[in-house]
């Protein structure tokens, strides 16, 4: 396939690209979208204040969005939606006049194909900046959207993120989604900017915080986010190292029997030294430190590991199941299969519908424990 002009992307700037194109006498040329309809980000931007300068009047997002949606559609501008682009690449030797740029895209109908274009115009947006380039330290556990996911998930697909919210950054999209979360019943704690100021408009801070007693904290920002209620990670940890004890929110533990008590008797056994594995939520690693400390007389080291922990290379473990995760997905792809995840249970990869995979919820491994338990009593018994 060959063609003039490539726009990678449709929403307004490649609307407004393609149309510009087209009306200077480009006839031959393409849009290229990733998702199912036209528009861009302005589908889930429900609130008005665009369009006062390109159409002279106030109008929301999907609105403003229409309106170039319309013209491309008048214009016979083709599209293609639900297509995402895997590379560009040069055309060596070409010559004056012919095409310079190899696009090569994929969907469903298609499967993957190439696109011979004399030029491409990049039109695909901005992307928010995930939390990892926040620098914001901790794991990754369920319930942390950027806000244009969040806005994504109210405005399009009519499910809520959470009932209870802390919105960090005061930016007019975090302005917008304190009022947009507080409107459908969620409660909006606070948003904190780590500026001295507010990045959003004035008017935003008023409309969309003190009209809804939000509150707003400025020189703020989140140093640390952890996942609370789950010992599954702590568990693998504590057995992969041979842990003295383990305490993890889903036992109850009795520190006397369970720490201190195992640490005597791994004191009897010539062991000179221990490690007690704390899962969040299960205590708090200094307080146990200092319990150990008046109990026994010995000096814990206590050390909390998201705050030098960053990852690593990736095992072969690793790298193994990314290759079957990525087979899988190309094959569901080829197979017309959307809106699903791949994931593994039970040591097979399976591709589950995406109802059905967020619905889940990680079930706490009794056996990993019992198994545990029977290396720590056998310990005690040495």
């Amino acid at each position: 396939m060959k063609k003039d002009l490539v726009v990678i992307g449709g929403g307004p700037a490649g609307l407004a690209a393609a149309v510009a194109a087209r009306e200077a006498g480009v006839e031959d040329l393409l849009i290229l979208e990733r998702d199912t309809r036209l528009g861009g980000i302005l589908n889930q931007c429900i609130h008005n204040g665009f369009g006062l300068h390109t159409f002279g009047e106030e109008l929301t997002g999907p609105e403003y969005a229409a309106r170039y949606v319309e013209k491309a559609k008048a214009l016979g501008i083709p599209c293609s939606l639900d297509t995402m682009v895997a590379e560009l690449s040069a055309i060596p030797c070409a010559g004056p006049g012919e095409a310079k740029v190899a696009v090569t895209a994929l969907n469903r109908q298609e499967g993957l194909f190439a696109i011979e274009a004399r030029a491409v115009v990049l039109a695909m947006g901005c992307r928010e900046r995930p939390r990892g380039a926040l620098n914001i330290p901790g794991s990754r556990p369920g319930g942390i959207y950027s806000a244009g996911t969040a806005q994504r998930f109210v405005n399009i697909e009519g499910r809520m993120p959470g009932r209870q919210a802390v919105i960090l950054g005061s930016g007019d999209i975090g302005l917008i989604m304190a009022r947009r979360l507080t409107l459908e019943g969620a409660r909006v704690k606070l948003v904190a900017e780590l500026m001295p100021y507010s990045g959003g408009l004035k008017r935003n801070i008023v409309q969309c915080l003190e009209d809804f007693g939000i509150p707003l904290r400025l020189s703020t920002t989140v140093v640390e986010v952890r996942g609370r209620h789950a010992g599954n990670l702590a568990l693998y940890v504590g057995l992969a190292v041979g842990a003295t004890a383990v305490l993890i929110p889903e036992r109850p533990v009795d520190f006397e029997r369970d720490v201190i008590e195992n640490i005597r008797r791994a004191r009897l056994a010539g062991t000179t030294h221990y490690m007690i594995v704390v899962a969040e939520g299960a205590g708090k690693a200094f307080y146990i430190g200092e319990q150990i400390h008046e109990a026994i007389g010995i000096d814990p080291r206590v050390t909390v590991l998201g705050h030098i922990q960053r990852g690593g290379a990736p095992s072969a473990r690793d790298r193994e199941t990314a290759s079957r995760m990525g087979y899988m997905a190309v094959k569901a792809i080829s197979e017309n299969v959307g809106n699903c995840v791949v994931a593994t249970q039970e040591g097979r990869m399976v591709v589950l519908e995406m109802e059905e995979a967020l619905a889940m919820k990680k079930q706490f491994n009794m056996d990993r424990y019992d198994i545990l338990e029977a290396l720590t009593n056998n310990y005690r018994g040495r």
